[in-house]
């Protein structure tokens, strides 16, 4: 199968709209293409209907994508999305582990022009679910919203808006740490300087944010009703594809690029263990370009350059702390949200979360320069 596509820059991070994708498309007819009014019309009815489809109304004849490589990618990202959702609804409603055939052609086809394994994940439940209601406006959660959902619970929506908001703030920080390998080339303290300060007041706002978890989204609500539609798949066999079982990983916030961007930026490392393979596998569920941001991140040399200064050591360890404190909200909200509920410390993810999380505060917090 072709699987090339044009190169339209729809991921390029950047301060607007952070590593969010930029202009998703609302509806399929909004850009021309080749797909016929009937499938546009049938998917789009799916789509919006979502919470109230049982599993037999989505099973559906399995179209033909071959034809859109080519295309705005954008519309290729709103069939991911679609489809994405679709398979989740019909293997939890149905209780099974054999995708139907309808679902599984198409979302395996888009998957693979998309270079992304085919599950909805991260990218789909953030990074390309989201409008902003006033355009003006900054990205908070109460200026945002999602354009699919599994429920009419406002506790998914808003659990899934605080992470977006997060995803679009952050890019004021990449956009300073990527300002800084210029300054430290012609040896300007002080830019460099004003861009750790960005650093840091950027890494207050999403840990702010964050913190916004509980207004609209009750833990219970949350992990009785919401989470359950987010695993991963555990022998899930596509019908029409593969008789083998395919065992992928759901969507979790360890697939968003915004941390692994900022340590690189940082340079900031952690030492070889299972948790860090695990980083390194999840890396397939990011966008490309997302994963090439993170890689020049790494070549920036301001954590060398602030090591010999100490004003700027100073500015560097401030931010260092405020990314620790990020990284301990994150960890008590999985408790709060996850393992206070189970007693199990498996996420989403389908990893040991509080370890993982654990351990990476402790290594970040011991990095202070």
């Amino acid at each position: 199968m072709q699987s090339e596509m044009n190169n339209t820059g729809i991921w390029q991070v950047d301060k607007q709209t952070g590593f969010l994708l930029s202009e998703p498309l609302h509806d399929l007819s909004d850009v021309a293409s080749s797909l016929s009014t009937d499938t546009i019309s049938t998917l789009e009815q799916l789509a919006a209907s979502l919470p109230d489809l049982t599993a037999q109304q989505i099973e559906l004849a399995p179209f033909d994508f071959d034809c859109l490589c080519d295309t705005d990618e954008r519309l290729l990202e709103r069939l991911w999305l679609i489809y994405g959702y679709l398979a989740n609804k019909y293997l939890h409603d149905m209780n099974t582990q054999i995708l139907a055939e309808g679902i599984s052609k198409p979302f395996v086809q888009l998957s693979q022009i998309l270079k992304r394994p085919p599950i909805l994940s991260y990218v789909g439940m953030v990074l390309t679910n989201w409008v902003k209601h006033d355009p003006s406006a900054p990205f908070t959660p109460d200026n945002v919203g999602v354009m699919l959902k599994f429920s009419h619970l406002e506790d998914e929506a808003w659990f899934f808006r605080v992470h977006i908001a997060i995803e679009a703030q952050a890019g004021a920080i990449i956009l300073a740490l990527e300002n800084t390998r210029e300054a430290i080339a012609h040896e300007d303290d002080n830019a460099i300087l004003e861009a750790l300060r960005v650093v840091r007041a950027g890494l207050v706002q999403i840990t702010q944010t964050f913190h916004e978890m509980p207004v609209h989204c009750d833990s219970d609500v949350y992990f009785h009703q919401v989470r359950l539609y987010l695993f991963g798949y555990d022998g899930v066999i596509f019908e029409g594809v593969s008789d083998e079982p395919q065992y992928l990983r759901g969507g979790s916030g360890a697939q968003s690029s915004v941390i692994p961007a900022i340590l690189g930026g940082m340079g900031l490392s952690h030492q070889q263990t299972e948790l860090t393979h695990y980083l390194t596998e999840i890396r397939s569920y990011m966008p490309q370009a997302h994963l090439n941001l993170i890689d020049a991140m790494h070549t920036i040399p301001l954590r060398q350059y602030c090591a010999k200064r100490p004003p700027l050591r100073d500015a560097y360890n401030n931010a260092l702390r405020q990314l620790t404190t990020f990284r301990r909200a994150h960890l008590y909200y999985a408790r709060t949200y996850i393992f206070e509920k189970s007693m199990s410390t498996t996420g989403t993810g389908g990893t040991d979360y509080l370890v993982f999380l654990n351990h990476l505060i402790d290594e970040t917090a011991a990095q202070a320069l």
